[in-house]
């Protein structure tokens, strides 16, 4: 989702403001942090070859 957007939804009025705010807090860029926490794996990639069945 576009930071733009994420600010937004996250009450921001602007991407700038929720930066601030984000490195105020965080003392790292949402995209830094984006970069270190994110994933790209797919739900079958983490839940591995063999599920638990339910």
């Amino acid at each position: 989702m576009p930071m733009p957007e994420v600010a937004r939804r996250a009450g921001f009025g602007s991407e700038v403001k929720m930066r601030r705010h984000f490195a105020s807090r965080l003392a790292t860029s949402p995209r830094a942090y984006r970069a270190a926490f994110s994933t790209r794996a797919s739900v079958s990639e983490l839940a591995g070859s063999n599920p638990i069945a339910r």
